[in-house]
């Protein structure tokens, strides 16, 4: 059986972005082996024996999949009270790890992570990156681990997502719901309350091909996690 480590910011959203994903793993996909973290203000070196405990305990032998939720500049993790975790730390640790590792990087400039990656040496043949957004990009949260659960709980890998696919996401479900009022005023404020962060967004992107555009590094490894005990039965 997988196992999962999610590690969320301090702020809501992102508990809330954490706390949905603890319930997908747990009751979806059946995974009991998972551990979430709130590291907030404690100092990286503290964070650095949390995350390596983490990372030892249980089956080391079977996959792991660890999930961040939080603030992201080029190189680090921002996971609380001004607090930094680099890239180059995690390379460590997942070097470490013998098993294969998926991380999906829900932060701003996620795929810089993946750049570290490369150039530290982590082995892509066991190690897989899922990344919201390119090495230049801000994010939004709540975005990615609902994508990418929806195509596990249909048990298929995760494609990644365009900005019109993630426009869809933002008002699956409401279009049936047309046929009221509520539900029309519900689908116009959606679908104008993205288009409102689209063009914000354009405005402090700088590179514009890669908003609102997943990207992934090394291994696809989906298939360790949707394959669970439910989807082995079906």
């Amino acid at each position: 059986m997988p196992r999962v480590i999610i590690v969320s910011g301090d702020e809501r959203m992102f508990l809330d972005d954490s706390k949905f994903c603890e319930s997908f793993c747990r009751n979806e996909l059946l995974i009991s082996s998972v551990q979430c973290f709130c590291p907030g203000g404690i100092p990286e070196g503290t964070f650095f024996k949390m995350l390596d405990n983490a990372f030892s305990k249980g089956d080391i032998g079977q996959p792991l999949l660890l999930i961040y939720n939080g603030h992201g500049e080029k190189g680090f993790w921002a996971y609380g009270g001004g607090r930094q975790f680099l890239h180059k730390s995690l390379a460590e640790l997942v070097k470490k790890h013998k098993a294969p590792v998926l991380i999906i990087n829900n932060s701003c400039f996620s795929f810089s992570l993946a750049n570290v990656f490369a150039k530290e040496r982590v082995p892509s043949d066991r190690v897989g990156i899922i990344a919201v957004c390119g090495a230049d990009n801000i994010s939004f949260s709540g975005i990615l681990c609902q994508d990418i659960f929806k195509s596990w709980q249909a048990g298929a890998p995760y494609r990644m997502m365009n900005f019109d696919q993630w426009l869809l996401s933002e008002i699956d479900g409401d279009i049936e719901k047309l046929d009221s009022l509520s539900g029309a005023l519900l689908f116009s404020f959606k679908y104008w309350r993205a288009k409102f962060i689209f063009t914000f967004s354009k405005l402090l992107n700088r590179n514009d091909s890669d908003m609102f555009k997943s990207k992934r590094w090394g291994a696809e490894l989906d298939h360790y996690f949707y394959k669970t005990e439910r989807f082995l039965k079906s």
